[in-house]
Order: structure tokens, then sequence, then C-alpha cells
């Protein structure tokens, strides 16, 4: 089967814990204008899907084309790895490792040679404790990290968990927000212990026309009922509990802006035009926005 874009939702998004629960059967009006607010359900579901989506807040205008931008394969150059590996605080020397990178000491850092210079870091053994989480603390050592590697990111975001503090933070492009295009990082004791990113600067590639907000969301629509149920989706009614029979957690998506999200064309990832529906459980759902129509042939 040929691959075209597909949403980056293959990325883990959890929805949060407050979705709502609606009937599973019941009829509903349909889609109407997207600059008002509209209760718009999904279609019906195929059997096993447990969730659906409601549109309660408007959508804007958008684009009538936007660029594609393709991530492009290694060997990154080992100027790039190196300012990466100090920046993390590793004083090793970048060694090639197959088609990519690994520089240790203390740490390891890893950069592949796929597209889009995917980098790891980690610890076997040996990292930073003690010290109490300090969330300012690392969001500042997160920009530190962004502004020494030349990321491109968008403000982070930090959850405590237990001595850590873990940062994501979706990378910018062209004054674009991103959706799955992140740079994950993992502080204790007042160092980086964890992290992933992308190395790879990405390649104009060519415009295609955009699909308005409206019709994404309805591509978005027959979409999520194909994804799985996340783990911490509950009804309202029976907190800690899983919807009763019949019944299906409600995501309500409230609005949308238009940017990129990582997908895959021709088996390679790319960040396609998308629009990016925000919900009111906090998560944010890509989905791209290119019609299918109007994609050049996979090859046979």
């Amino acid at each position: 089967m040929n691959r075209r874009f597909v949403s980056g939702l293959t990325v883990i998004i959890a929805l949060g814990a407050a979705t709502a629960c609606g009937q599973g059967q019941g009829q509903h009006s349909p889609l109407t204008a997207a600059r008002r607010p509209v209760a718009s359900p999904s279609p019906p579901a195929p059997p096993g899907t447990k969730q659906r989506a409601v549109l309660s807040g408007p959508l804007p205008a958008g684009p009538a084309r936007a660029t594609a931008w393709t991530l492009p394969a290694g060997p990154a150059d080992s100027a790039s790895v190196l300012r990466l590996a100090r920046a993390l605080g590793i004083s090793g020397t970048p060694r090639r490792r197959g088609s990519g990178w690994e520089v240790s000491g203390p740490g390891t850092l890893q950069v592949t040679g796929e597209p889009g210079l995917r980098w790891s870091f980690f610890f076997v053994k040996g990292a930073p404790t003690g010290a109490p989480p300090d969330e300012p603390a690392a969001l500042a050592t997160a920009a530190r990290l962004a502004r020494a590697s030349g990321t491109r990111t968008g403000p982070f975001t930090a959850t405590l968990h237990g001595p850590q503090v873990t940062l994501v933070a979706d990378d910018s492009l062209d004054g674009l927000p991103t959706a799955g295009w992140q740079t994950q990082l993992t502080v204790a004791g007042g160092a980086i212990i964890a992290g992933a990113g992308w190395l790879a600067r990405p390649r104009r590639d060519s415009d295609y026309p955009a699909m308005s907000a409206r019709d994404t969301f309805e591509a978005l629509l027959t979409a999520v009922g194909r994804r799985p149920l996340p783990g911490r989706a509950r009804c309202p009614q029976v907190e800690q509990e899983a919807c009763p029979p019949g019944r299906r957690p409600v995501i309500s998506v409230t609005g949308a802006r238009f940017g990129l999200s990582l997908a895959y064309w021709r088996n390679q990832p790319v960040l396609a035009p998308s629009w990016l529906f925000s919900t009111a459980q906090g998560a944010v759902l890509p989905q791209v926005a290119v019609p299918a129509a109007d994609l050049p042939p996979s090859p046979p």
C-alpha cells in the first residue's frame, strides 16, 4: 500500500482526564458554518470505537496554499553534533556510529543518520540526583540548551515527576507552530539527564492547496474514531471508571491554529501543512490539511 501524508498522531497524545461522555446512539445536526460555535459530532464510528469528537468553538480562516517541509537525512555535520553535545554537558569527542554519531562522557548522545537526524541523550548510570525539583530552574536550563544548540523551540511546558522535571516544546518553523516535531528533556539534580529532539534543518518543499479548518475538521472526525482511547479519558459522571455501555468519551474541540505537523510521505518524515485543533482537555489534535488528490503520486 502506498503511503501519502498521514497525521503525525502516531505520536502519543494525552488528552487529559476531563473528557465528557455522550450517548452512543441518536441523531445530531450536521456541521454548519465554521465561523460559529457549533456542536458537531463525529459520524457513526466503526465497531470497537471508543471515542468521538464535537466542535464547541469557532474555527478561523486560513491560507489557500501552504508549504510542506522535508527533513533531510544525514550524516549530520560534526560541528552541529559537537555544539549539541556541549550544550548537554558532554565533554567527549563525536565519533561516527553507522550512519550517525555518538558522543559520551558524562552521559551519551546519539544522533541518527535517518531523515530528520533524530537525537537522544541518556545516562546508563551515574545520572545527577539529589536536588529537589525546581521548575523555573529547569525551564532556564531548557532555554539555554535551545540557544546553545540552535534549536528553534516554542515555549517549554514543565511537569513534575517526583525529583525530576519533564519539559516538552514543539519546535517552531517559519513562524508557524508545529505538532509532533518536539524537543523533550528531563532535568534532575540541576542537570539534563535525558532528552530527545531533531537536529535536521527542514528544507522548504512544494506548496500545496490547503483545506479550510472546517473541511479539515471533518477529516479529523473520520480519523479520531481510529485512534485509541487515551488511558486517562474518563466520563465525569463516573470518575476513575470507563464509560458505561452504550456511551463514549467525547473530545471537545474548542478552536484551531494553522501550522505544521509531523507526517510521513513515501515513508519519509515531513512537516505537512496542518490544522492544529485545541481541545477542552488541553491536548492538541493535528490533522493534515492537504487534500489527498493534490499530493504527488507515490512511486510504485
